[in-house]
């Protein structure tokens, strides 16, 4: 049984640019109204920061998504299903790119979440690298390599209120154009 899981980074650039569609049509909304009303201008300068914020959100958005379509879809695939904890398990990540060799190593870390009453951090708890190996195929390269959790750490826990939540996330970087190109994925873990 494999999984296919998705890298984080899929969705990023467009949540950032419906958002700021979502706020524009607000913002848009109170211009009508306020020009409906022939309302004093100082109404439309009130708007003024609240459309700017809308335009550079949409900027941000914009240039996470060409950041992530240079690389395109990277999916991670685990041939067990998921991960366990002292076990050994094959994976590869696909990449659309013929004889793609900008990674050369992959990271693992444990992070733990700590929620407060007004903030929320996260920690790492563990961290190793992994180097793949970079396998040729018709429809681009793969990234073939080995998990192995160690026995005594912990499984992913997405716990309740309050409580601590742990979760696993494999991932690697490089740079291409003078642009930092990230990939992580969030993987489960169980005992």
């Amino acid at each position: 049984m494999t999984c296919v899981i998705a890298s984080e980074e899929k969705n990023t650039g467009k949540v950032i640019s419906i958002t700021a569609l979502v706020f524009m049509a607000f913002v848009l909304l109170n211009s009508v109204t306020l020009f409906s009303a022939n309302a004093k201008p100082g109404g439309w300068f009130l708007l003024l920061p609240f459309f700017v914020m809308c335009a550079l959100m949409l900027v941000i958005g914009r240039y996470q998504q060409k950041k992530y379509d240079r690389l395109g879809a990277t999916p991670l695939t685990l041939m067990s299903g998921e991960c366990k904890l002292g076990q050994s398990m094959s994976a590869k990540i696909a990449i659309s790119h013929q004889d793609f060799s900008r990674v050369n190593q992959l990271s693992l870390t444990c992070w733990k979440r700590n929620s407060s009453s007004n903030s929320t951090s996260y920690d790492k708890i563990w961290a190793t690298e992994i180097v793949p190996t970079i396998q040729a195929c018709f429809n681009g390269t793969e990234l073939v390599f080995d998990i192995c959790i160690p026995a005594d750490k912990k499984p992913t826990n997405k716990g309740g209120w309050g409580a601590k939540k742990y979760h696993w996330e494999l991932g690697f970087e490089y740079v291409e154009a003078m642009t930092a190109i990230k990939r992580t994925w969030k993987i489960p873990v169980s005992r």
